[in-house]
């Protein structure tokens, strides 16, 4: 009889534990599919995933961080008049319940730049994203090697298509 009453006491100690720990913050629910990168050609480069909202709450990709660069923001590409422009999601990227959100080339991205390391293929980029709802979010993106199906990389010079890199603000 005497084990019955600690083992009790363990066993709740756990279950208000494991209840502490679903989701990070506030009870959201997401899950991340695929995350890669590719290879850049200077300091800077993106990750690439799925989202998917678990929860029966609407979410909010509000911000990502990652160690090892100089900013990670989170951006929408948008292109008028012919020239591509990333413009950064000050308002965060909504995530509907029980919808996903993909983050791909060309259109929404995690913009990692100011690499205080050489990137190469094989490597991994631990990324923390921060959600409203389900908090922080650890995910690792492989940095592989562009192929000839992935869409091109942006040109980040001075010529037509020109990638825009200021801090255009955007919802």
């Amino acid at each position: 009889m005497r084990i019955r009453g600690p083992l009790t006491t363990l066993i709740g100690l756990l279950a208000v534990l494991a209840a502490g720990c679903g989701g990070g913050g506030g009870g959201g629910e997401v899950s991340i599919d695929e995350p890669f990168s590719f290879v850049p050609a200077v300091d800077t480069t993106a990750a690439y995933f799925e989202i998917t909202n678990e929860g029966d709450t609407d979410d909010v990709l509000v911000s990502a961080s990652a160690e090892g660069f100089e900013s990670v923001q989170v951006h929408d590409t948008v292109t008028e008049d012919g020239s591509a422009q990333m413009v950064e999601q000050t308002d965060g990227v909504p995530i509907p319940a029980g919808e996903t959100v993909t983050l791909e080339p060309g259109g929404l991205h995690v913009m990692l730049i100011g690499s205080d390391h050489e990137i190469a293929a094989g490597d991994e980029i631990t990324i923390t994203l921060t959600f409203e709802e389900a908090g922080e979010v650890e995910i690792t993106s492989e940095v592989r090697e562009r192929e000839a199906g992935d869409a091109p990389a942006m040109d980040m010079g001075g010529s037509e298509g020109e990638m825009d890199m200021g801090a255009t603000e955007g919802g």
